[in-house]
């Protein structure tokens, strides 16, 4: 691979160029690499410094939907400009027809795409794999998962019968969003050998590893705790080949305040919210709950929240919500400033659409003019830009703004950080705020639940739950 604009080792920062001098540091024997820095730390300039180091060719990556265009292509296309891109995206024949007219040097795939056309990418020699937000492989049962460690297991054979190194990389500014157990498949997929365990199968080396370093206490049916050594144990196997990098001990970035604007809930939201507390409550005094049905009920008391409802045949009710005089309130004391809107309902997104008219500018979920609607929002066009952190939490350089609005929240702690660092990032010249848009019911909880980095779909706290509400 010859490249036609060369990126200066001068032109990282100083926690960039610890970070690939690290990577060239490694021995034959650990072609692989992991990148912890936080999001904003600048990860994939160094990726792309590092693939005109090592000049190798076929490139395989794969990312969320959401960047394949925005940051990578348009990253490659800048420092690799002679070299062909191919962005595989479409339906599974489409897919299959763009691998079997040829790879080419850069090929990018999401990871939904990924495990449907596995069977083409694994006929592939490829000399470098890049998983970007690696914790899309968390869940060791998933399609994707499997079909990406066999990915890796396959390359790992390629290079013990030639002695001919295949990278690999992993990307994540959260490796382990909800607990320890998620680092499993992230770290499996760059060494087969990095927790010593063999065992018949994924799955089997996995409840092997979750045995060693954890244990289930007898009142948490379904939680696993971590020896009091597991932390240090892990972290000294990965540190050999591994960076992780807080914004904060790498550039001067100024500061983001966060600011809790409350509000009270109106008559009939009020009625409506006390209706669906005293069926749950009663669920839960009868010990005739499960799961599944506190969730629902949470998901209904946010609704009511944001001020709608959605009935089992389908129809929304509409009401007012105590949500929009806060919201006015923020958006007068913005003036012109600019701010990225957070929502995760669809009909809160029409809300918002309908209230702030020509105001906003509407990211909806696989847009295919995401860029041009950036440069539209950046050139000030638009005074909001909305869109859910579950479509567009990575990837987006957006440090040309320093508010964010949250108009709702939800459990997703990897989610929420992600879109915080939307703006959180090297480039960020202005000082940074956050607004929450709470009431002190079940969106205070959800609120309190992210600080203290808790996942409902691990565990209920039923007790929690009851005094919250």
């Amino acid at each position: 691979m010859k490249i036609k604009k060369q990126l200066s080792y001068d032109y990282l920062y100083a926690h960039q160029q610890e970070t690939v001098q690290k990577f060239l540091d490694l021995p034959f024997s650990h072609p692989y690499f992991a990148d912890l820095s936080q999001p904003g730390t600048g990860k994939t300039l160094v990726q792309i410094y590092m693939l005109q180091q090592l000049f190798v060719d076929p490139v395989l990556i794969i990312c969320p939907k959401s960047i394949m265009e925005s940051v990578w292509k348009e990253q490659l296309s800048e420092y690799f400009p002679d070299y062909t891109i191919q962005i595989l995206v479409g339906g599974t024949a489409k897919i299959k027809k763009a691998l079997k007219d040829g790879v080419k040097s850069f090929n990018i795939i999401n990871y939904d795409s990924f495990w449907r056309v596995y069977d083409e990418l694994n006929e592939i020699d490829w000399k470098y794999i890049i998983l970007d937000e690696s914790t899309k492989i968390k869940n060791i049962k998933s399609k994707r998962t499997q079909a990406i460690l066999a990915l890796a297991r396959n390359q790992m054979s390629r290079t013990s019968k030639d002695n001919q190194p295949r990278y690999r990389a992993i990307m994540t500014g959260t490796i382990a969003p909800n607990n320890l157990l998620d680092i499993f498949t992230q770290l499996r997929f760059l060494s087969w050998s990095v927790f010593d365990i063999t065992a018949t199968s994924i799955k089997a080396e996995f409840y092997k590893f979750r045995y060693r370093y954890f244990y289930q206490p007898p009142w948490l049916e379904y939680s696993w705790i971590p020896h009091d050594d597991t932390y240090d144990i892990i972290l000294n196997k990965i540190n050999k080949f591994s960076v992780q990098h807080k914004k904060r001990d790498c550039v001067d970035l100024p500061p983001i305040t966060s600011e809790i604007r409350t509000y009270s809930l109106l008559k009939e939201q009020e009625t409506l919210y006390m209706e669906i507390k005293n069926d749950c409550l009663y669920q839960i005094d009868e010990e005739l709950y499960t799961v599944d049905f506190i969730m629902t009920q949470l998901m209904k008391l946010r609704q009511v929240s944001s001020g709608f409802l959605f009935y089992e045949d389908d129809m929304t009710h509409r009401f007012k919500t105590g949500k929009v005089e806060v919201l006015d309130e923020i958006i007068e004391e913005l003036g012109d400033d600019q701010a990225l809107l957070f929502n995760h309902f669809i009909e809160s997104a029409s809300f918002l659409n309908n209230h702030l008219g020509d105001k906003v500018l509407h990211l909806t979920s696989g847009d295919k003019e995401v860029q041009e609607k950036i440069e539209s929002f950046r050139n000030g066009d638009y005074q909001f830009l909305l869109m859910n952190p579950k479509s567009y939490a990575h990837g987006l350089n957006l440090q040309f703004c320093s508010n964010i609005i949250r108009w709702e929240l939800d459990w997703d702690l990897e989610s929420y950080l992600q879109s915080r660092d939307r703006i959180n990032r090297i480039g960020q010249m202005s000082p940074m705020t956050e607004y929450f848009i709470i009431n002190k019911l079940i969106e205070k909880y959800i609120y309190d639940n992210l600080l203290s980095k808790r996942k409902m779909n691990v565990k209920l706290d039923i007790n929690r739950i009851r005094e919250s509400l």
